[in-house]
């Protein structure tokens, strides 16, 4: 993982090496299979970490600590990375490391993550 991190440190404070990130990650979406629920699921926290990120970028959202925008960071760089602990060409296997990786981040930044999502709710609430 102190790979991943070294990655997100390159990229924590670049807007331009971000947006790459997420075209990959947009990229390796549509890869994958949305039909199955766990897919699903791994593709929604992706989303969601997208956002959460681009949000820090634009300054219009600034609650996270550096820690967890390192660590949301290093997940997506760990996702769209092709060479992983299970390659991605391997059949039914090939994203369970993937799935595993995002949902211990998840779990692990859940409170900042609710806090982001109720703000995110907010913002639509006030637009409407």
């Amino acid at each position: 993982m102190n790979k991943f991190i070294d990655k997100a440190k390159q990229i924590i404070d670049d807007s331009a090496k971000f947006q790459k990130l997420e075209d990959d990650a947009g990229k390796k979406f549509e890869k994958l299979d949305e039909d199955d629920n766990k897919i699903s699921q791994l593709i929604d926290h992706l989303k969601l970490f997208i956002r959460m990120v681009k949000m820090h970028f634009s300054g219009k959202y600034s609650a996270f600590s550096t820690k967890s925008i390192l660590i949301i960071i290093a997940g997506l760089v760990y996702f769209v990375t092709p060479i992983d602990l299970i390659p991605d060409f391997i059949p039914a296997l090939g994203f369970t490391d993937d799935i595993t990786v995002i949902f211990f981040i998840y779990k692990s930044l859940r409170k900042d993550i609710d806090k982001y999502a109720a703000w995110e709710q907010r913002q639509e609430s006030a637009s409407e």
